[in-house]
């Protein structure tokens, strides 16, 4: 059976300007000038309460980066039609230290009856300053996340295109 994904009209407007060249893999596209990089990563979030949390991830990425671990404080803004997360990010790698901004977009992606939900979160961002080897580092990024307990646990891939490294 084909899994169907619900996404709200927050979501599809995000997803629409990613297509459009807003932000996100559109933008970082080979086309576009800077090194394409992808990221896996496995996300453990900590919520802290009043829509603020933080979590942590061990990152698994392409050339030049390579592994490195992800740090980032998170606030996380839910009405009854959409979820918003808006990310403070830090990435640290051995050669350097990338720092930025993500949101993104809840929807649903569920394999028949919605009895059991597959949360998906969908978004884009930019890497706005960096250290060490990374420290003229800007990019553009996309990221898509998965999580089955309601966003604690996610497994996640980002695709970044960035500019001087």
């Amino acid at each position: 059976m084909r899994s169907r994904l619900r996404l709200g009209a927050g979501t599809v407007a995000l997803v629409a300007a990613l297509a459009a060249g807003g932000v996100g893999m559109a933008s970082a596209s080979s086309s576009a000038p800077g090194r394409q990089v992808n990221c896996k990563f496995d996300v453990k979030a900590v919520w802290r309460g009043n829509h603020r949390g933080t979590d942590r991830a061990d990152l698994r990425c392409g050339k030049p980066l390579g592994r490195g671990l992800e740090h980032d404080s998170y606030t996380a803004i839910t009405t009854a039609k959409k979820a918003t997360l808006t990310d403070e990010i830090t990435e640290s790698f051995p050669g350097g230290t990338l720092r930025g901004r993500l949101e993104m977009i809840r929807g649903y992606l569920y394999p028949g009856p919605p009895t059991f939900y597959t949360w998906q979160y969908v978004g884009g961002g930019h890497i706005t300053s960096g250290a060490g080897a990374y420290s003229h580092a800007r990019g553009i990024a996309l990221v898509i996340c998965d999580s089955q307990d309601q966003g604690i646990h996610m497994t996640c891939e980002l695709s970044v295109k960035l500019t001087g490294i």
